[in-house]
């Protein structure tokens, strides 16, 4: 599990990235996940450079390995990037970003984590992931106030492995924009 309690709010706003003290399970945890995907990256080419390999049958599946190739390069680029926090510059204050949040992950079943209801500019929402085989995986919703500004991100946070999130920060940015927007259209 990780130490998300102890987030360093103003050195993550400083480097755009979330700041705290890791453990050495996450960092051996990452040498994993980026084992784990170098190695499904290189199985497509082994498979269809294999020189006992029978090119007469060769068939489009040897064509469409090279796509596991693709989604392998982009799940280490996302465990690479996964604490890199995203930006929406909003024309709200503090306070009513802050609430659109709060709604809007409530409303998605997201829960505000016990780490966050201390501080008042980190706001961490948990929720069960889909996946998860038990109740102490989830997936973490982690959002940085300051001023007009919303920093967040999505990382999994489970107890033994932590896979990168590979779509669910596209369709919080999105929905984050457009809430954003149609707020302050309303006001």
């Amino acid at each position: 599990m990780r130490n998300l309690k102890d987030i360093d709010i103003n050195k993550s706003l400083e480097q755009k990235k979330l700041i705290y003290p890791e453990k050495w399970f996450e960092k051996f945890d990452s040498l994993c996940v980026y084992f784990f995907f170098c190695i499904v990256f290189i199985m497509p080419f082994l498979v269809y450079f294999d020189p006992y390999r029978n090119k007469i049958k060769t068939g489009s599946e040897y064509y469409l390995l090279f796509i596991v190739s693709l989604i392998s390069i982009y799940g280490i680029y996302r465990k690479a990037t996964e604490k890199c926090l995203s930006k929406i510059i909003t024309q709200n204050e503090k306070a009513k970003n802050k609430k659109l949040v709060k709604e809007y992950c409530e409303k998605l079943g997201y829960v505000m984590s016990q780490n966050s209801k201390s501080t008042k500019d980190l706001y961490i929402f948990d929720a069960s992931g889909f996946i998860s085989m038990r109740p102490t995986d989830k997936t973490c919703r982690i959002f940085i106030f300051d001023k007009q500004t919303i920093y967040f991100t999505t990382i999994r946070d489970n107890f033994a492995g932590n896979p990168p999130v590979l779509t669910t920060h596209i369709i919080l940015k999105y929905d984050l924009k457009k809430l954003v927007l149609d707020s302050h259209g309303k006001s």
